[in-house]
Formats: structure tokens, C-alpha cells, sequence
């Protein structure tokens, strides 16, 4: 659960509270020191808390992400969702993680 906004411009955007749920696969075959991992994430609009004239509030935002964990901690992974505005994305990243 948390803040949500969306807009053309810094503080002139419809704001609200989203809440969502997200699920995560790892293999734990490994092959060569890489395993293939994958993420989804949906979240949806509870209450809008303001309208302003340049963003609209989408109600649903969604995330979909595949990739590889080489080792215990480097992943390197493409995402492709929508964010709040309703603009649809294409991504790559890449993750450094400490296993505790």
C-alpha cells in the first residue's frame, strides 16, 4: 500500500493510495551459475485524493520482468508494464543484491 501520482508536471497531477500484489520465481536449478527468475506485479487505485488538470489518475498499474541471478547476488532482467499515467514501458535493469 503507498502514495500514487501521476502528471505532466511536478505537483499537478491527480494523486491517490494504491494498494497491489506481486509474485516472484526463482529457479533453483542452476546452470552455470545462472538461474532464470521472473516477477509480476499488479497494484490498483483504492482512493483518489486529488484531481488536477495535467495527469489522470489510471486505476490499475502492472509490471512484468524475466531474467537471470548470476550467482547470489547480480541480476540482469527486462520489465515491461504501465504506470500510473497509463504510459506503457520497456525496460532493462540490472539488480546487486546481498544474500544475509
Amino acid at each position: 500500500m503507498g502514495y500514487v501520482a501521476a502528471g505532466r508536471q511536478a505537483g499537478d497531477g491527480d494523486d491517490g493510495i494504491a494498494a497491489g500484489f506481486g509474485a516472484e520465481f526463482l529457479s533453483t536449478a542452476m546452470s552455470d551459475n545462472r538461474r532464470p527468475c521472473a516477477r509480476a506485479k499488479v497494484d490498483r487505485v483504492l482512493h483518489q485524493t486529488s484531481d488536477m488538470p495535467s495527469g489522470d489518475l489510471h486505476e490499475i498499474s502492472y509490471m512484468v520482468s524475466g531474467g537471470l541471478r548470476f550467482g547470489r547476488s547480480i541480476e540482469v532482467h527486462i520489465n515491461y508494464g504501465s504506470n500510473y499515467s497509463g504510459d506503457v514501458s520497456l525496460g532493462f535493469g540490472i539488480a546487486l543484491g546481498l544474500n544475509l
